[in-house]
Order: C-alpha cells, then structure tokens, then sequence
C-alpha cells in the first residue's frame, strides 16, 4: 500500500508541489494560531497578508489542478526535468528578490518577513511551472512537426518507389503476355487440321501427274515394221499413256 501511494506521488509530482504549499501555509497559520512566532498576531488581518495567502492557496490549487486535468501526461514524463529547474528556479529567484526587498524595508515584523517569503516562493513557483510548461509544450510541437516532415518525405519516397515499380511490373507483365499470346497462336495455326489437309494436298498434286506421250505411225516416218509386202493388217497410230510418279 505504501509502495502504490509513494509510486502515485511519483507519477503526480506537479500536484504534489502544490499540496506541499498548502501543507506550509497551514503550518504556518498554525505557528501564528499557537503564538510560536514572535512578534506576530494571533492570524494577521492585514490586507496584505490576507493578499499573500489568497496567493498561495490559489497557486497551490492550480498546481494540483494542471496536474489533475493534463491530458498528455508523457509531456511530464519527457520534459519533467527541465520543468522541475524551472519551477526551482523561478522560486529561487523571486525568494531571493524578495528577501533584498524586505532587509531594505524598515519596520518589517516576523510575520510580515514570513509571509512575504512564502508568497514569493509560491509565486515564483507557479511562473516557472507555467514557463516550463509552455515551452516543453513549445518543443513537443516542433519534434511532432519535425516527425511530421520527414514522415510525409518518406511516404513521398515510397509513393515514388511503389509508382515506379508498378509501372516496371506493368510493362513486365504485358510484355510476357504478349509473348505467350503470340506463341499459342503459333502453336495454333501449327496444330489445325485444316492447315494440315490443305498441305497435304498441296504436296500430292505437286508430286502426281499424268503425261500422254503420242507415237507415230510406223509407216509415216519410214520406219521397217517387219510386215511382209501384201499383207492386208491396217497399222493404226497409237497412243502411249504413262503415269509418272
């Protein structure tokens, strides 16, 4: 349990700066009630003590409330060290101011010294939180516009690329298309039968023909047929049909 609460604290620093203000004021209202401050009223009434802790309790409470109502809490957990030197520093340097202007000024009573430092701390306080709120806030933008840039140079990049390699791919693609196109056409004009009957034909015509030769008649060219003078036998012209192959 304690562990969880101490581990809670951690995480919720900012809010526990502010309720340790309040926790001072009312230890200090406390030492006035008891008259452990010397010099000093029961609760001073003055208007500028009154003005102080006003001050206080309303630094205080914004303290826990930023802190409470922060909705990015990595901007505390990123830039909580610069944060927290300023907050240090911004009450430093107003403790300190404070301080040189109430040594200087006569007649300051205890209560008034007190009370005038515990209000220049808290207010100092609370302008350094804002200080170094604001500019992490201020830092946290640029690296978020920054990451931006170069994420959108990057998409860029890689729309070029994508845009590159689609038409690389495309023209890849159609080329192997028409390729396998034209060779199944091929490999279909290769395989008709029609094609195939047509050359088939074309090659028996071209290697049938029929060639009729005439011959003579033995007589008409003198030439000796053999016959005996008186013989009746009519020689007829015959013609001689052959068949190449």
């Amino acid at each position: 349990m304690q562990d969880s609460t101490t581990d809670m604290w951690s995480r919720r620093w900012v809010a526990a700066i502010g309720v340790g203000f309040l926790g001072a004021l009312a230890l200090e209202l406390l030492a006035y009630r008891a008259g452990v401050v010397s010099g000093a009223e029961r609760i001073p009434r003055t208007s500028q003590f009154l003005v102080g802790v006003a001050t206080t309790v309303g630094v205080a409470v914004g303290f826990v409330v930023a802190d409470v109502r922060l909705t990015d809490r990595q901007l505390l957990d990123r830039y909580g060290g610069p944060i927290s030197r300023r907050i240090a520093a911004g009450g430093w340097l107003f403790f300190t101011l404070n301080v040189v202007f109430l040594l200087t000024e006569p007649g300051v009573t205890t209560a008034e010294l007190f009370g005038g430092l515990r209000w220049a701390t808290v207010v100092g306080s609370g302008a350094g939180f804002v200080v170094g709120l604001s500019r992490a806030r201020a830092i946290q933008s640029a690296v978020e516009a920054e990451r931006n840039a170069v994420r959108a140079d990057m998409l860029e990049s890689q729309r070029d690329v994508l845009t590159y390699l689609n038409s690389l791919l495309r023209h890849e693609v159609l080329n192997g298309t028409n390729v396998i196109t034209g060779y199944a056409k091929l490999l279909e004009e290769m395989e008709d039968p029609e094609t195939e009957e047509h050359d088939l034909e074309t090659d028996d015509s071209g290697t049938t023909a029929t060639v009729t030769l005439p011959v003579p008649d033995a007589t008409d060219g003198g030439v000796e047929t053999g016959e005996r003078p008186g013989d009746e036998r009519q020689t007829e012209p015959d013609r001689l049909t052959a068949t190449v192959e």
